[in-house]
């Protein structure tokens, strides 16, 4: 036993590293990529507002004409500069935060993991108890930096279909006035906009896509040094009971917090421990069944 055990920590301790260094990497590229994707969207949003903003200031007659769409532009373009900004400082401060909880937990982890005893069951246990509060709390931060992305960006989506909507009729109720620059304003519209319309649109599903990728990751791996630890626990000869009980309240919250993802992997898990958890309560003496059988 003190053999299969030694072996198992063995690769434990090969798992952990390959586990650190794939999801380290994997946290910097989404990290790299959602700056991208935000500076690319605010880059297309800004080019349009200087462009336009210069040539809406002309639209505007002494007699009042143009007042309007001067009125609406500066509305809109207002709000959706802010969204952005706004957009930019939440990203960057959910992924500091992601950050840091990373950096602490996969350090406390680490730790338990090279320190285990070969010999000793509360070094087995600590390890257990470790890796939960490690893979829930990394997992919530992830869960609100994917939830807290979809809704800024699907936000943004709406101001800015709200916007080009308005705009667009505005400026196409008054194409047949005398004032000209409408005329022209309308016709630089309809080139502009729809390359920021697009860029938006791929800021939403770029993110998706981003977060669904580091969530896959995050899944994967977790799952494998979930089993590798289950084992390790057995073969320990811990109270594997009360650990399923836990595993399983900590699968839950997570995959809700996931709500947004498919989480067929865990959830097909989640359902198996249920079995194991009720079998074992079963064989319980005194358990209802239990009773039935004796008599």
């Amino acid at each position: 036993m003190a053999t299969e055990r030694k072996s198992e920590y063995v690769s434990l301790m090969d798992s952990w590293t390959n586990f650190n260094s794939e999801m380290s990497d994997k946290l910097m590229d989404n990290v790299k990529a959602q700056q991208q994707e935000y500076e690319r969207a605010y880059s297309k949003w800004m080019d349009l507002s200087q462009k336009m903003g210069a040539e809406v200031s002309k639209v505007v007659t002494p007699q009042g004409e143009g007042d309007e769409v001067y009125s609406v532009w500066k509305n809109y373009n207002n709000l959706i500069g802010n969204r952005l900004n706004k957009m930019m400082s939440n990203n960057n401060q959910m992924q500091d935060t992601l950050q840091k909880t990373w950096s602490e937990y996969s350090t406390r982890f680490g730790k338990q993991v090279m320190g285990l005893d070969t010999e000793g069951k509360p070094s087995a246990e600590g390890l257990y108890w470790t890796w939960m509060d490690f893979s829930t709390n990394v997992g919530r931060r992830m869960t609100d930096m994917a939830t807290g992305s979809k809704v800024e960006t699907t936000e943004l989506t709406r101001i800015w279909e709200d916007f080009n909507q308005k705009f667009y009729s505005l400026l196409d109720q008054n194409v047949g006035e005398s004032n000209d620059r409408v005329k022209e304003l309308s016709e630089m519209w309809k080139a502009s906009a729809q390359e920021v319309q697009d860029s938006f649109q791929g800021l939403w599903e770029d993110n998706q896509k981003e977060m669904e990728n580091l969530q896959s990751t995050w899944t994967e791996q977790t799952q494998g040094m979930g089993r590798q630890i289950s084992q390790l626990m057995r073969t320990a000869g811990a109270d594997y009971e009360d650990m399923l009980h836990n595993y399983i309240e900590r699968s839950i919250e997570f995959s809700r917090g996931w709500g947004m993802f498919t989480y067929q992997g865990v959830t097909t898990e989640i359902e198996d421990l249920r079995r194991r958890v009720a079998q074992l309560e079963a064989e319980k003496p005194g358990a209802p069944q239990a009773r039935k059988a004796e008599k």
